[in-house]
């Protein structure tokens, strides 16, 4: 009798989400930000998802999904941040 512990797999939502979150950062810089909002918002969509998915805990990858989260909101906080530096108050 084998006791071989089992390994959940990795949730394919959380790649996806990564994969665009990284893309979302590519796309900001060579495109621009339309693009980068679209492709952002479909890493963020994807990794509250796989998250959801993952509180059973019949998968891993939580850390992934949330780096995709982050890396889909950055180019959004980045836009937000400089339009704020840049209009002048008074």
């Amino acid at each position: 009798m084998s006791t071989e512990a089992v390994t959940p797999p990795m949730n394919s939502l959380a790649i996806a989400s990564a994969a665009l979150g990284v893309a979302t950062i590519a796309v900001h810089f060579i495109i621009g930000l339309n693009a980068s909002g679209c492709t952002g918002g479909i890493a963020i969509l994807l990794g509250i998802i796989a998250l959801a998915q993952m509180r059973g805990g019949a998968s891993r990858g939580r850390a992934i999904a949330v780096a995709g989260i982050l890396l889909g909101m950055l180019p959004l906080l980045f836009v937000l941040l400089a339009s704020l530096l840049l209009i002048p108050v008074g």
